[in-house]
């Protein structure tokens, strides 16, 4: 019954660490995946700044066009006001 006993502690032992061993590289998985969502969140707020900086940009030239335009069109009507 001791040999039994002891066989059994031995095997429990060995899953014990195949456990421990599966624990850690998971723990490094999961090291990894949050890293790579770190890079991903950091990627994804650049972008979204880009896009920002594009938006008002682009939001500035049509403005300004629109105003060109009106004012041209101003210009337009007062010399035909003046013949």
């Amino acid at each position: 019954m001791t040999a039994n006993l002891t066989n059994t502690v031995l095997t429990l032992n060995k899953e014990f660490d195949k456990c421990q061993d599966h624990l850690h590289s998971i723990a490094h998985l999961c090291g990894q995946a949050e890293e790579r969502i770190r890079k991903s969140q950091a990627v994804q707020n650049d972008f979204a700044r880009q896009f920002h900086r594009l938006s008002e940009q682009t939001r500035q030239v049509i403005a300004a066009a629109e105003s060109t335009q009106s004012a041209d069109a101003a210009v337009s009507v007062q010399k035909s006001g003046n013949n």
